[in-house]
């Protein structure tokens, strides 16, 4: 089972995010490769993280970033029990013979939106930034610095096996707490930079402790992380039959039945029958 564990020493707040199964889960929904899946790991990743800014579990909160590089954009969306889901704008990717040297060369220019929406109303926040340099971990905090104030670091690793699948699916989040000693926040945050998933692939909890071992270092709490989508076909049915009596006509003279619908989130796909869709 996938974990996020927080810590606390006397200087910071640190999570440890490991999301292996939920990744390949994705990976094997919408059969992608290795670069595809990574991208979408890191998006995965990402909303894991910006959990930290919501508080009810209600709550969820979604990361888009929107660029120019074959990928497009990468989707992501997580709750406050960290059920979380995503997808690719584009994909399988089309490089158009780009020499690609980095993820960032994938991505692009552009901007990463987060979209916050709060309790039982559903009550909408968003806000942005630009992209400062296409590597997600770095734009990630830049976010953080800006539209939330707060000065964290972050750091991810999506590593695979010879057979190009993933191994390791992890983030770290580091954040300073009041009246921290600023060496040991440096101390920490050059350790953390230092860390590698493929050396340190063992137990989550073991690569907390391990990786920080001059830090007093304690367990504040620990949540599962699964990939999950609320999509169903009464949902989707209940989306078309709220369209104009004369969208749904178009659609039964015109359309192919069974319709397949596919979510863009989970790859998922249902089938509607005629006799489903309703004329009153």
């Amino acid at each position: 089972m996938d974990r996020k564990i927080t810590y606390i020493t006397d200087d910071a707040r640190i999570s440890v995010y490991d999301a292996l199964y939920t990744c390949t889960e994705a990976m094997n929904r919408f059969s992608l490769d290795f670069v595809e899946a990574k991208l979408l790991s890191q998006g995965l990743l990402s909303s894991l993280i910006l959990t930290q800014t919501i508080k009810e579990n209600i709550d969820r909160v979604a990361m888009y970033i929107d660029c120019t590089g074959a990928v497009g954009g990468i989707y992501a969306e997580a709750d406050n029990n960290l059920n979380v889901r995503g997808y690719l704008k584009n994909h399988p990717l089309d490089f158009k013979n780009q020499i690609i040297h980095s993820l960032s060369d994938v991505i692009g220019a552009g901007e990463m939106r987060v979209i916050k929406r709060l309790g039982i109303a559903g009550n909408t926040f968003t806000s942005s930034t630009v992209l400062e340099s296409g590597n997600i971990a770095y734009d990630l905090a830049v976010f953080f610095l800006k539209s939330e104030q707060r000065n964290v670091f972050i750091s991810m690793w999506v590593d695979c096996d010879e057979e190009r699948r993933l191994e390791c699916v992890r983030a770290l989040f580091i954040e300073p707490l009041p009246n921290f000693n600023e060496e040991r926040i440096e101390e920490l945050q050059s350790l953390a930079s230092a860390l590698s998933c493929k050396k340190n692939k063992g137990d989550i909890d073991d690569f907390a402790i391990k990786s920080f071992p001059s830090f007093n270092i304690r367990k504040l709490s620990e949540k599962n992380i699964k990939f999950y989508c609320p999509c169903s076909k009464e949902r989707f049915l209940s989306y078309i039959n709220a369209l104009s009596l004369k969208e749904r006509t178009d659609m039964l003279n015109n359309d192919s039945f069974p319709l397949e619908i596919q979510c863009e989130y989970c790859a998922n796909k249902y089938y509607i029958q005629k006799d489903e869709i309703n004329l009153i």
